[in-house]
């Protein structure tokens, strides 16, 4: 199917030289990211050390300059778009 079949999406996205990690996010993903973990493990459906495991994957990215985790890309992609 083309991409306007498969909702954008494809295996070969030979357009783009950009991988995942190096593609700007929307404004406000690191926040809502952060958020979104928290609020998951207060209700008890994200344990503690899976909560402490994201966060310190998105500030030890930061630290090392990098544009965006790859839990802010998935919360990019799976979330942020639909709300």
């Amino acid at each position: 199917p083309g991409a306007e079949e498969d909702g954008g999406l494809s295996d070969d996205d030979s357009d783009s030289d950009e991988g995942p990690e190096e593609r700007p996010l929307m404004e406000g993903v690191t926040d809502r990211a952060v958020e979104a973990l928290r609020t998951l493990a207060r209700d008890g459906r994200l344990s503690r050390e899976h909560k402490r495991r994201l966060l310190t994957s998105i500030v030890e990215h930061h630290k090392a300059g990098g544009p965006a985790s790859a839990v802010e890309i998935a919360y990019e992609l799976l979330v942020m778009r639909f709300l």
